[in-house]
């Protein structure tokens, strides 16, 4: 059963008009009260003697829209400009059921972006990974190409052992790793 006490709570307050048929109901009494408040206002406009308060009463109903429009909106683009900031945390939001939904789906895709965000990351980290090892495994026979060649050309290695570290050159080089 609608009290006054009700009736007021909701044209002041927001709840999870979702959660119970008492919700819903104050949705309906919520929306005639608001079409009621125009109509009124549009009534009174018709008349010289009452433009005054009709032009209040349309006044108040552009007011009272805006409020209600204006709350959830400022509150999910704070949610927004927090998230892009990094520092968003889910904030459980109480109110009109349309709103409700928003900021749900906000918060689903928030956390499916950190998650592929994490994913993303970690395929980064994989990446670097491999190319720093295929950088290793591409420098170290080189450098022992290079090693053998300098030892070489320097005259370090006896002429008597030069075929057979000029063959390890060549396996080297032929050979698809330094393993084989």
């Amino acid at each position: 059963m609608l009290t006054v006490i009700d009736i007021i709570n909701r044209v002041l307050g927001y709840f999870n008009v979702a959660d119970k048929p008492k919700g819903k109901a104050f949705t309906w009494v919520a929306l005639i009260a608001n079409f009621y408040l125009l109509y009124v206002a549009i009534q009174n406009l018709r008349y010289p003697d009452f433009r005054i308060r009709g032009a209040l009463f349309m006044l108040a109903f552009v007011v009272f829209l805006k409020k209600k429009i204006n709350e959830p909106l400022n509150l999910l683009c704070l949610e927004l400009n927090n998230f892009e900031s990094g520092e968003s945390k889910y904030t459980s939001y109480c109110g009109p059921k349309e709103f409700v939904k928003i900021f749900d789906s906000f918060y689903s895709l928030s956390q499916r972006l950190r998650q592929s965000e994490e994913e993303r990351k970690k395929l980064e980290a994989g990446r670097q990974k491999m190319l720093a090892d295929i950088s290793h495994d591409l420098r170290t026979p080189i450098s022992v190409v290079q090693g053998y060649a300098k030892a070489l050309c320097d005259g370090v290695i006896p002429i008597e052992q030069q075929p057979q570290y000029l063959e390890i050159i060549c396996l080297l080089y032929t050979s698809p790793s330094p393993r084989d």
